[in-house]
């Protein structure tokens, strides 16, 4: 079977950590100084990169869980 496409990896890694409750990236925002910040999850590098290998290896073995 050949290698899974990067960015069909990358699309399903997005997926598995959205469905985990963790957004890819970190969106900033503009605040005013008193307003509440609500705490967003945080995935930092190697748990993106664990998120890469499960995409990898679900989509080489053809497992796509909806």
């Amino acid at each position: 079977m050949p290698e899974p496409n990067e960015n069909d990896v990358l699309v399903r890694a997005k997926e598995l950590a959205e469905h985990d409750g963790y957004p890819w990236d970190i969106e900033f925002k503009s605040w005013t100084p008193g307003t509440k910040v609500v705490p967003q999850p945080y995935l930092d590098p190697g748990k993106k990169q664990q998120y890469l290998d499960r995409a990898r290896a679900e989509l080489r073995e053809g497992i796509r869980d909806a």
